[in-house]
């Protein structure tokens, strides 16, 4: 089942609560793919869709916002395991949302996904925030590897 966050808002039907526990420092436990939350940011609906099935498929509860706001929201209604945000997106784009994110949330460990060249620059900044950057198109095995990788930094700290 796909759930939609839009600009306008996010509303208790669409945050479901995840039963991940956390502990008094906001990092999560040691995680399974059924216990873990994905948050897909991405203003295309087809890559939303793409990516919350190949997640759903592997077993995660996956949550959708087409925009840096809406995910936003979702973070502050109840914070994922792990965030796929796009780069570039109208508005705000994902660097921008990662400066957002990172003031107001326990760190969540995020992967930036594009389908443009990414500047050195860029690359340079994302990676002094932690974050690594994924080339579309994805398979689904690729999508499903990336937020293995961010929980595993998750549940074990940084490498």
């Amino acid at each position: 089942m796909i759930r939609m966050f839009t600009r306008e808002a996010c509303t208790d039907d669409v945050c479901v609560a995840s039963s991940t526990d956390r502990s008094q420092s906001g990092r999560a436990s040691r995680l399974t793919a059924a216990q873990a939350t994905v948050l897909v940011v991405d203003d295309q609906r087809v890559i939303l869709r793409v990516f919350s099935q190949a997640l759903e498929h592997a077993g995660y509860r996956v949550r959708i916002a087409d925009s840096a706001d809406a995910a936003l929201e979702c973070v502050r209604t109840e914070p994922p395991d792990a965030i796929l945000v796009d780069l570039t997106m109208p508005f705000v784009n994902g660097l921008g949302f990662l400066y957002r994110l990172r003031e107001m949330a326990p760190p969540i460990p995020v992967a930036m996904v594009t389908g443009n060249a990414v500047t050195i620059e860029t690359q340079d900044e994302l990676h002094s925030l932690g974050v690594a950057v994924h080339f579309k198109p994805l398979t689904a095995a690729q999508i499903q590897g990336v937020v293995e990788k961010l929980l595993r930094v998750t549940t074990d700290g940084p490498a």
